[in-house]
């Protein structure tokens, strides 16, 4: 009767080790899973922020540019905006990347206008709305 007794309590502690490790190794792998859903997260508010920056100081430099004829404002700084937009848009996600690449196309196309030709300015603006409206929509979207 002991021995049976022994065996039921191995038997119970083998049981309770093999839930004990499947356990762990279940909490270990959320844990992992959502540390790096999380910082995805962060990355991409992260650009998404300094992206909504950029543009509206791209958006007021062209305005100055353009509507005061105020030459403290440089193209130049925009082709930086630009690139700079480009290039944190691939943290963000697929939507503001391709927003980002017709926004410096619309760019590339249009920056020697700015200064004469309110249509090129109203080009580049439209682009930048959809950027940020696609940045908006990937904000909302974050867990």
């Amino acid at each position: 009767m002991d021995n049976n007794l022994l065996e039921r309590r191995l038997k119970f502690y083998y049981i309770t080790v093999v839930l004990s490790v499947f356990s762990a190794c279940i909490s270990f792998a959320y844990n992992a899973w959502r540390l790096e859903i999380s910082e995805d997260n962060s990355t991409a508010r992260t650009a998404a922020f300094q992206v909504l920056l950029k543009l509206s100081e791209l958006e007021q430099g062209m305005y100055s540019l353009h509507y005061d004829q105020q030459e403290i404002w440089s193209p130049r700084h925009g082709w930086v905006a630009v690139a700079l937009v480009k290039d944190l848009s691939l943290l963000i996600g697929d939507d503001a990347k391709h927003k980002a690449d017709t926004l410096h196309q619309t760019w590339t196309a249009q920056w020697e206008q700015i200064e004469q030709n309110e249509a090129a300015v109203s080009a580049i603006v439209g682009k930048i709305d959809k950027l940020r409206e696609a940045i908006t929509l990937r904000l909302a979207s974050l867990e």
